[in-house]
């Protein structure tokens, strides 16, 4: 907490390339004849999971914001690993993850269940606004920052929650043709090696001016997804406090910014 204080600068120019990465692919999308919402979400850098709720809410094409995004989240996990090896020299060493707390008592149990229950219930309200995933988030941040808790969701029951969201997500691909999955696929492909193109860019002019390493950067900029982010700085140990808290801001302005942007697009 303390060290956001000197990191606020990097904040104000990730919000800049985030809208930038929007607007720019907003108009790659729409000239591949994707409809305003579609394009829209495909260019958000969010994870697939998140833009594939938003793109029910806001009646996108799920199957081409899925396409889309898979084939973002695959190319950067394998190229960003081999790419930040090249720029720390690193060797071929295992990668793990960090600790984990466990699920905790029962006080703890109430404590993630209460902010399910009250999440759900404010969130509700907000629910174009991305509040059914933004409002609990909040709450169980509130409580583990505050010491409350250091509790985990089981990881059961995420995994069993991922995989409802990808039986929902991936029935919608019922009836689609060959063709029409082949040129979604390239384009999220060229759309990916563009987004890849403009991080290492940016993380490379920006090293020559803060005092941040390159390689810290470029992880903090790749448009992968969070945990897979996180996962790689804590393998490669490059800066993982600062990358990990640059994607839980890409996270947020995912879930709070895009909505809003989504729903002026469509007015």
């Amino acid at each position: 907490m303390t060290q956001l204080a000197a990191w606020w600068p990097i904040f104000i120019v990730l919000l800049v390339f985030f809208l930038a990465v929007s607007a720019i692919g907003y108009l790659f999308f729409r000239r591949q004849g994707f409809d305003r919402p579609t394009a829209f979400l495909s260019a958000s850098p969010g994870g697939l999971g998140e833009m594939a709720l938003l793109g029910q809410q806001f009646s996108a094409d799920v199957r081409k914001l899925v396409l889309v995004h898979s084939v973002r989240i695959v190319l950067v996990v394998t190229f960003v690993p081999f790419m930040l090896r090249q720029m720390l020299g690193l060797g071929q060493g295992a990668i793990s993850g960090p600790p984990g707390h466990g699920a905790g008592g029962p006080l703890d149990w109430l404590a993630l269940s209460a902010c399910v229950v009250l999440g759900y219930v404010l969130g509700n309200r907000l629910r174009s606004y991305g509040g059914l995933m933004l409002v609990p988030m909040f709450l169980s941040a509130g409580l583990h920052g505050s010491g409350v808790t250091s509790a985990e969701i089981p990881y059961a029951i995420v995994a069993a929650m991922q995989v409802v969201i990808g039986c929902i997500t991936g029935a919608r691909f019922a009836g689609i043709r060959f063709n029409e999955v082949w040129r979604t696929l390239l384009i999220g492909l060229v759309w990916t090696l563009v987004l890849i193109a403009m991080s290492v860019a940016l993380a490379l002019i920006l090293g020559k001016i803060v005092d941040i390493p390159a390689a810290a950067l470029f992880l903090a900029l790749a448009p992968g997804g969070f945990a897979e982010m996180s996962v790689i700085a804590y393998a490669a140990e490059v800066e993982v406090a600062f990358v990990v808290t640059c994607h839980a801001f890409r996270t947020i302005y995912i879930m709070l910014v895009s909505p809003i942007l989504c729903r002026r697009l469509l007015r």
